[in-house]
């Protein structure tokens, strides 16, 4: 299977190792152990802290639980880290570049992105069941209807290359709401982007309605290929996966280089 992630340039894959690793510097460790109560094996999960203190929950307590999710998610950017890692040799030979603790803060509260993470957290999605009335429809993707195939492939291609999104967000155009396709995050650099799927640019109506949309995106201040993503394809020419794939990397990789150079930072690299 296509690692897609090969797509991302140098820049990315060291600042997210470095990111994923600053966020594992400030988790205690856990351990998933088991006890035996009453002649019953009970599973439990340890937190130890930095000061070599501490504590057991039981996995069936609501604390245990949320403390089992901490530990999936620790498991998780140990396995993205390995995996990252692995992407660096490939790509390069040189050493993997260190970024300071300080340096990663920075750039995860830059204020110059036209939206922020904060903007991402605010926004709210509405289920496509509602949005659509697609309580039949048949093109599911982990949990959630799709409105095309196409949809659903850049879902996939977005989980597979570890970015957060939220698919059919509402914003405000031009003084309207709407629901965008997806809104993408990349937290290292304090960024979220609108991405707009059109699965059927030859159907006349079809695409003066997409004209009109992306009318309001300019209105709003939206820049194609610079803080707006479109992801397109034609009933005769249809886009393949990693064609989608690597739409996605250059944007991202885009951004990540107009980032490192604004804020002058091209020496830490070494590149």
């Amino acid at each position: 299977m296509t690692d897609y992630r090969n797509f991302f340039c140098e820049h990315y894959i060291a600042l997210m190792i470095n990111y994923w690793q600053t966020i594992l510097s400030d988790m205690p460790k856990f351990k998933v152990i088991e006890r035996k109560v009453n002649n019953e094996i009970i599973p439990c999960i340890r937190v130890i802290h930095d000061d070599s203190t501490s504590h057991e929950y039981y996995l069936k307590t609501v604390k245990g639980q949320q403390t089992y999710q901490a530990y999936l998610y620790q498991e998780q950017l140990i396995k993205n880290i390995r995996d990252y890692r692995k992407l660096w040799i490939c790509k390069t030979s040189k050493p993997l570049t260190v970024i300071s603790k300080s340096v990663i803060n920075m750039l995860m509260h830059d204020c110059s992105a036209f939206n922020d993470m904060e903007y991402y957290n605010t926004l709210t999605t509405e289920s496509a069941r509602n949005i659509f009335g697609m309580q039949n429809h048949t093109l599911i993707y982990n949990g959630m209807p799709m409105r095309s195939k196409l949809e659903r492939d850049v879902a996939k291609i977005l989980d597979l290359l570890n970015l957060d999104y939220k698919y059919e967000a509402q914003i405000e155009l031009f003084g309207k709401s709407k629901f965008t396709d997806f809104f993408i995050a990349v937290p290292i650099i304090n960024k979220c982007f609108p991405c707009e799927v059109a699965g059927m640019l030859d159907n006349e109506s079809y695409y003066d309605k997409f004209q009109s949309d992306l009318s309001k995106y300019t209105a709003s201040k939206y820049i194609i290929g610079r803080n707006l993503l479109i992801i397109g394809e034609t009933g005769y020419s249809p886009i393949s996966t990693t064609m989608i794939a690597a739409l996605i990397c250059s944007f991202i990789n885009n951004n990540i280089e107009e980032t490192i150079t604004s804020n002058n930072l091209n020496h830490i690299f070494n590149l």
